[in-house]
C-alpha cells in the first residue's frame, strides 16, 4: 500500500491476534484508560531476551516497568524505582527468586507488594508460595495468563506479607519458652 492511500480506517483493519485483543480489552475493562495512573513494574530476569519481550509488552499494555538481568543490582534498584509489582525469574544465578522474594518482603515499605515468581521446573512451583510471593507462573506462559494475573493482583490489596505467619509462628514457639524461664531482674 503506497503513502498516498494511507487512511485512518486502515488502522482498524489491521488483524491482531485474537488472544491479544481479547487480553488488552479485558486490561482496558478493568481501568480506564482515563483514569489510569502508570502502574510501575519492576522484572528480574536473567535471560536478556525474555526481559526486553516483556517489557515491551508490558509497555504496550501502558505498564512503566524496569527491568535488570542481575539479581545481585536488584535490590537497590527495587527500592529507588519503587514499583507496584514485582516479577521474578527463579532459576537466577548467585540466589534464587525465592530468596529474592524474601529479601524483598523484608524492606519495611515493601511487605505487601504483589510478586510474581516464574519457573520453568514445576517441582519448584509447589514450594514458592513458603517465600512469601503473591502468584507462581509456570514457563512458558502466554501474554493473556501473564497481563490477566497482574491485572488481577494490581486490583486486589494484600493484607499478609508472606512473612507474617512465619513470625506469629516463630512468637507462639517462643513463648512458652519466655513464660518457663522469667527475667532474672524480675521480682515475684
Amino acid at each position: 500500500m503506497a503513502f498516498s492511500n494511507w487512511h485512518p480506517e486502515y488502522e482498524k483493519e489491521r488483524k491482531l491476534p485474537k488472544p491479544y485483543l481479547k487480553t488488552k480489552s479485558l486490561i482496558y475493562n478493568q481501568i480506564s484508560k482515563k483514569t489510569m495512573t502508570k502502574k510501575k513494574i519492576f522484572i528480574v530476569e536473567d535471560d536478556l531476551m525474555l526481559l526486553e519481550t516483556i517489557q515491551d509488552i508490558l509497555r504496550e499494555y501502558g505498564y512503566d516497568c524496569q527491568g535488570c538481568y542481575h539479581p545481585g543490582d536488584a535490590l537497590p534498584l527495587i527500592e529507588a524505582y519503587h514499583p507496584d509489582l514485582v516479577i521474578l525469574d527463579y532459576m537466577l544465578p548467585e540466589w534464587n527468586g525465592g530468596e529474592l522474594c524474601s529479601a524483598i518482603r523484608a524492606i519495611d515499605r515493601f511487605e505487601y507488594i504483589p510478586i510474581i515468581i516464574t519457573s520453568a521446573y514445576a517441582k519448584i512451583l509447589l514450594s514458592l508460595s513458603e517465600y512469601g510471593c503473591d502468584a507462581v507462573l509456570e514457563k512458558p506462559f502466554g501474554i493473556p495468563e501473564l497481563m490477566g494475573l497482574i491485572a488481577s493482583l494490581l486490583s486486589s490489596r494484600r493484607t499478609d506479607s508472606g512473612l507474617l505467619p512465619k513470625i506469629k509462628s516463630v512468637i507462639k514457639s517462643a513463648l512458652p519458652e519466655i513464660s518457663m524461664h522469667p527475667t532474672s531482674g524480675s521480682s515475684a
